[in-house]
């Protein structure tokens, strides 16, 4: 754990961080480190299962494809977003969309790819979204 959801508390001492492949690592705390800054690539890490980078100035994210992940809760620097088959994912929260340019959501059912989109349509340039869900592939045909 690195982070802190203590009210108050801040880390400025961690600007940047590697994961690499962490197989083991189910749980990743960086919650106000307010100078953590850079991509979290996460793709190594099919066994996390919670994410906390609120309070941080992480740019990107990128999941593990069919990884683990239930809960992941991201900061509104974020300005790329890649979800492929997270089947698993049951509460993905983000801070804010003003920084959020590129988007891919892929086979992740539980995701509404088009909220996402829809609370981020003045910053997005590139978006790519495959879609297994009835529910959300009939809501973004009746958008195109």
């Amino acid at each position: 754990m690195l982070g802190n959801p203590t009210p108050g508390y801040k880390n400025p001492a961690i600007e940047t961080l590697g994961i690499g492949k962490n197989t083991l690592l189910e749980t990743l705390d960086l919650r106000n480190l307010p100078n953590l800054t850079g991509a979290l690539n996460l793709t190594n890490c099919e066994n996390l299962s919670n994410l906390y980078a609120q309070n941080t100035a992480i740019t990107s994210v990128a999941f593990a494809t069919g990884g683990k992940i239930q809960n992941a809760y991201l900061p509104a620097t974020l300005n790329g977003l890649t979800c492929r088959n997270l089947t698993m994912l049951t509460n993905l929260n983000i801070e804010g969309y003003r920084a959020l340019t590129q988007f891919t959501c892929i086979n992740s059912n539980v995701i509404n790819p088009l909220a996402i989109a829809s609370a981020a349509i003045n910053t997005l340039q590139n978006i790519t979204i495959t879609e297994r869900s009835e529910e959300h592939t009939s809501e973004l045909q009746s958008h195109l």
